[in-house]
């Protein structure tokens, strides 16, 4: 039974079955981030096309990025980086030809975006355990 419980916490939540007792708003549940999510990234190419003169293509996706992972967790942080590195290549920057077969200069080109978009998403994992350790420990006091 303790077992059970700590393989569906990892799954669903990423953080110590101690944390289980812990009740998010419905909104705030993972399953809703990934549909937010995938808002986020449509505003993004969508913002990009009204604005055309961006220094830096990327830093939006990176907060869209930011606000799921801080918001609903990890796997739908990351699952928003997949789809705003798909939306920067087909929708923002279609004109370069990226994604080549030279791996290289894919690697040289997008390594900086999708190393950031990683990087984000173990932050939000790492505030994500600790706002519920923060909670947790409130709720016993």
């Amino acid at each position: 039974m303790y077992m059970r419980k700590m393989i569906r916490s990892f799954w669903h939540h990423g953080t110590q079955p101690q944390d289980v007792g812990v009740h998010l708003p419905r909104w705030r549940q993972p399953f809703f981030g990934y549909p937010a999510g995938l808002f986020l990234v449509i505003v993004m190419v969508l913002a990009h096309f009204l604005v055309k003169e961006m220094h830096f293509l990327w830093t939006p996706f990176c907060l869209v990025t930011v606000i799921v992972g801080f918001v609903w967790g990890v796997s739908p942080a990351l699952v928003t980086a997949v789809l705003g590195f798909l939306a920067l290549n087909f929708f923002v920057v279609p004109q370069y030809g990226l994604l080549t077969t030279n791996i290289w200069i894919d690697i040289r080109v997008f390594g900086p975006f999708v190393l950031a978009q990683f990087v984000i998403a173990l932050l939000a994992a790492q505030n994500a355990v600790q706002q519920r350790r923060i909670l947790v420990a409130k709720q016993e006091i």
